[in-house]
């Protein structure tokens, strides 16, 4: 799937509009009182808040082309699962990628246990964090996921196991979710899974708790 990316001061500009409280023309502006052309303008201080507020959303958007990831993303929540050496995943513009903590982005879609690296995402991202008309489609699930880990793969590898996809990151195994959202999220270890238990097996933590005895009812 292409996607087409749009500079950061058009996708700036559509931002400020709606996040930033530019008036869009649905409110009428009063007229401003006759003035000599002696007379200095004065801001006003919705002019002030205004203009505040649109330096802060172009500071935020500098930040998210400084750490390579789309305006949608926690950008915060990227930066703390890079420290923690965490894996983070991301939704964006109908594609998923996992973001390394040297900001690598690994590309989800496609076909196939081993992941690619994704440089042109990197490489856009890094230059502005907008796309074009692909932006809110849902994320489509990848095909041809193999039934079981490969070992000999050193990078990120991916398989099924009991109806879910699991992903192996510098041998920790990791659950993915089916529903990656645009914000992003952390991967959590997946939980390993053994054949249920038969009738007079031992369940350790489980039939090996001793049970307290009953509560003595007084006379």
């Amino acid at each position: 799937m292409h996607n087409r990316f749009i500079p950061v001061a058009a996708l700036a500009a559509a931002i400020l509009t709606t996040a930033c409280g530019t008036n869009t023309g649905g409110e009428p502006t009063a007229a401003s009182p006759s003035s000599s052309a002696s007379e200095s303008p004065t801001r006003s201080a919705v002019h002030e808040l205004r203009l505040a507020r649109a330096e802060e959303c172009k500071r935020e958007l500098r930040l998210n082309v400084a750490a390579a990831i789309p305006h949608t993303v926690d950008r915060e929540y990227a930066a703390a699962a890079a420290s923690d050496g965490t894996p983070f995943v991301f939704s964006y513009g109908g594609r998923a990628w996992l973001r390394m903590s040297d900001k690598s982005l690994w590309s989800l879609d496609g076909a196939g246990g081993s992941l690619t690296r994704d440089t042109a995402a990197e490489q856009a991202f890094g230059s502005w964090p907008g796309a074009g008309s692909g932006e809110g489609r849902a994320c489509q699930p990848a095909g041809g996921i193999p039934a079981a880990d490969d070992m000999s793969q050193s990078g990120p590898y991916r398989w099924i196991e009991g109806g879910h996809q699991r992903l192996r990151v510098n041998s920790g195994v990791y659950a993915v979710p089916a529903q990656i959202p645009p914000t992003g999220t952390v991967l959590r270890f997946a939980v390993i899974r053994g054949p249920a238990p038969t009738l007079g097996e031992v369940v350790p933590g489980v039939d090996d708790v001793p049970i307290p005895p009953p509560a003595q009812t007084p006379n």
